[in-house]
């Protein structure tokens, strides 16, 4: 694959009410908007934007629209059938669409979007990080986690009573437990506030084991080939909810 041009312009696309911003889109005279977000949720939780959000991106809008790695795997499809005709019309619009899990492929079926736009299934973007070559000794020194034990990286957010269990038992086998995403009070060393993004990606490769509810923990595990334990961060509707069951299912790790 060539490139006619290896660096293009891009522009921060301001944010503001729905229609507001549609109008700004369509004076802005774009040649190319892109999205890609797990934004296409169409439920009633109330924490999820209402549809349709920005990232739906309005008929209206004379750019070529291209969605990558688009996800509404939180959707009811039950919500589906009552504005399908919208999501439709709306989606219909779009030059190309990557979606990154099977409820959203299936949203696309079941809208009928796939008979008018070409719809494929693409893998989280997270997997096309480049790893920044680090010293990894030197990083391990730096957070004073030592290389003469092995290493549990803890990444769960908001469950004490499990994440103390767990410290419990691997502390007394010997483990250093070290969390470097939100804090934990229960791990040895807390490194979520210290390490910039790319030291983040890097100690994955440091871990002998990885127990995590965050999604692109599991992903990094992955592209490390480290053993780990995913587990839901909330109770999804339905098998076909789940980000993390979709993403073990594509690499035979249910």
């Amino acid at each position: 694959m060539t490139f006619e041009y290896e660096n293009l312009g891009i522009d921060r696309i301001p944010y503001g009410p729905y229609s507001i911003t549609v109008n700004r889109l369509v004076k802005k005279q774009y040649d190319v908007i892109i999205v890609g977000k797990v934004i296409w949720d169409l439920t009633h939780f109330r924490l999820i934007q209402k549809f349709p959000n920005l990232f739906w991106l309005s008929e209206k809008i004379p750019a070529v629209k291209i969605a990558y790695a688009v996800s509404g795997h939180r959707t009811n499809m039950d919500m589906l059938k009552k504005i399908r005709e919208d999501v439709k019309r709306i989606l219909c619009t779009y030059a190309l669409i990557g979606v990154r899990d099977d409820l959203t492929m299936q949203m696309m079926v079941e809208a009928g979007v796939d008979k008018h736009v070409t719809v494929l299934k693409v893998p989280d973007p997270a997997f096309m990080y480049e790893a920044k070559p680090l010293d990894m000794n030197f990083l391990l020194k730096k957070y004073n986690i030592t290389t003469d034990r092995p290493i549990i990286g803890l990444l769960l957010f908001g469950k004490p009573e499990l994440s103390a269990a767990v410290c419990r038992h691997y502390r007394a086998k010997g483990y250093q437990i070290v969390n470097f995403n939100m804090f934990n009070p229960f791990v040895d060393i807390n490194l979520g506030h210290l390490i910039d993004p790319f030291e983040w990606a890097a100690l994955f490769k440091a871990l002998t084991f990885c127990i995590t509810d965050r999604f692109h923990c599991s992903v990094f595990c992955i592209k490390y080939n480290i053993p780990f334990v995913a587990i839901e961060p909330y109770e999804p509707r339905t098998l076909l909810n789940s980000k993390v069951y979709d993403l073990l299912k594509e690499f035979g790790l249910t």
